[in-house]
């Protein structure tokens, strides 16, 4: 499919799922966890991959109303690693953690994981811009005015990335606005009055 997509779970419908299939759309999206979904994923004759990880694959019904079976893609790694890991689990059983997608791309088990997990970069950079930027205080009104105040935001991302690129230690490229703020846009300084007037001091070696 020329068009992928990483959908978010509650996407994991049987309309949504008809839909990417007739419009010949790639997808990947975890499947919906409930006891019968565990019990077949945890029953599954894994294939062993690196650092005691394993994938397995059936075919299932994302519904019970669906008219044709999907992909499902079971990824299993040992339940005390991964805390460094950008996605959660769907559920652990048997001392494992278990990731189940529901997928219609054709590739391995383990590289549809890997293409899922594309999508929590995708939400970080969502996250910060509702909390480090102001997407979260859009202008009520026109909807030229909502236009303008994001493109600006879009912009302001752009530009602090590109600093962080173009400026920055290589160290930095991955962290976000609040420590590029705090190590390198925040200065120590002072505003005195003095003689009626304010003046603003800052440190000598800044």
């Amino acid at each position: 499919a020329r068009v992928q997509g990483r959908l978010d779970g509650r996407f994991c419908d049987r309309r949504v799922v008809e839909l990417l299939d007739r419009s010949r759309c790639g997808f990947v999206l975890p499947a919906r966890d409930n006891p019968a979904l565990r019990e077949r994923s945890s029953k599954l004759r894994f294939k062993r991959l690196a650092n005691g990880w394993n994938a397995g694959e059936f075919k299932g019904r994302v519904e019970a109303a669906s008219p044709r079976a999907s992909r499902f893609v079971v990824i299993r790694r040992p339940a005390g690693e991964g805390v460094h890991l950008e996605l959660a689990p769907l559920f652990r059983k048997d001392k494992h953690a278990y990731y189940v997608f529901v997928t219609n791309r054709k590739t391995s088990p383990f590289a549809i994981y890997d293409f899922y997990r594309g999508r929590a970069a995708v939400e970080k950079n969502t996250r910060e811009l509702l909390e480090a930027y102001p997407l979260g205080q859009v202008p009520p009104g026109r909807w030229s005015s909502n236009d303008a105040f994001f493109r600006i935001l879009l912009f302001a991302a752009d530009l602090q990335n590109w600093f962080k690129r173009l400026c920055l230690p290589k160290e930095y490229l991955n962290e976000s606005l609040g420590r590029v703020r705090s190590d390198y846009l925040l200065m120590p300084a002072q505003l005195v009055q003095q003689g009626g007037q304010n003046l603003f001091f800052l440190p000598r070696d800044c």
